[in-house]
């Protein structure tokens, strides 16, 4: 998919393959430059007849504001209710795409008005409009940003579900619309007075989201599918609510050496170096 209908060069074909300029890539070991067909997610969604898109996820390494320009109707008709792609932290040349992501997001916002987020191991990062600075858009990390028409009910519902601390819940909602009257009562953060999005009632939400999330947990490990990082670091977070640090630190360290840039790599970092610190400070508590 990309911004129009026709043709691009597709680098490395034979290996982790993107559509770039021919000199972007001078390293033929993973296969020769190849022209192939492209198509917009506008002619996609036609040809196929299909209405609406509930989800539409995007990892087209480095090509992702392209296949987002291709879907310009869709958005602004709101026909797309979330879009998921890939921010990464340089191209092929190693030039930041600082301008790339903003460009997407920004992009995204004049087409439908949608609200953008970082999707963080425990939190979803607002970063449309003045959200958006360049802690995120020059980090050399690649993130995966998620976007829905800030007006859209089911996107409070989902930065509910998915954040786990009631403060990161309403700095994320902060950057949505809320009620006129909560605006004027307080514009920075209307959702910390607001009684339907408070610490007690979002805990509450937050205990049945976990109860869930821990069923369809025990039902992926039944499929056979354990092998999956995510699936890795919940039994990691499980081992360590248990008292178990040792297991939950050999888990952290396992997720760190064989997965890649991913936000489960990144807590796992952040979660066996806190651990690994309170064993450093418990030893020394021993040896006083």
């Amino acid at each position: 998919a990309s911004s129009s209908d026709g043709e691009a060069l597709m680098q490395c074909p034979d290996g982790m393959s993107f559509l770039g300029d021919a000199d972007i890539l001078n390293d033929t070991r993973c296969g020769q430059a190849i022209r192939i067909p492209t198509v917009t997610i506008e002619s996609l969604t036609s040809q196929h007849a299909i209405e609406e898109v509930a989800v539409l996820k995007i990892d087209a390494e480095g090509h992702d504001f392209e296949v987002i320009q291709g879907a310009k109707k869709l958005l602004l008709e709101h026909r797309i209710r979330f879009v998921i792609f890939e921010a990464m932290g340089a191209d092929a040349k190693g030039d930041a795409v600082d301008a790339h992501t903003r460009e997407a997001i920004e992009f995204l916002a004049r087409h439908g008005n949608y609200a953008c987020f970082i999707i963080a191991p425990e939190m979803l990062v607002p970063v449309t409009g003045p959200w958006l600075t360049k802690l995120y858009s020059t980090t050399s990390h690649a993130f995966n940003v998620l976007c829905a028409p800030e007006q859209d009910p089911t996107l409070k519902e989902v930065i509910q579900l998915y954040s786990v601390v009631p403060r990161a819940t309403q700095f994320a909602l902060a950057a949505v619309p809320s009620s006129p009257a909560n605006v004027l009562e307080d514009p920075h953060c209307w959702a910390c007075k607001d009684p339907a999005f408070s610490d007690l009632q979002l805990r509450r939400k937050a205990l049945k989201a976990e109860k869930y999330f821990q069923v369809l947990y025990e039902r992926t490990l039944a499929a056979g599918w354990s092998a999956l990082p995510h699936l890795e670091f919940v039994r990691a977070r499980q081992l360590q609510a248990r008292g178990d640090s040792e297991g939950a630190m050999a888990l952290y360290k396992k997720l760190q050496t064989n997965c890649c840039r991913e936000p489960v790599t990144f807590a796992a970092q952040r979660e066996f170096r806190r651990l690994n610190g309170d064993h450093a400070r418990l030893l020394l508590d021993i040896v006083d």
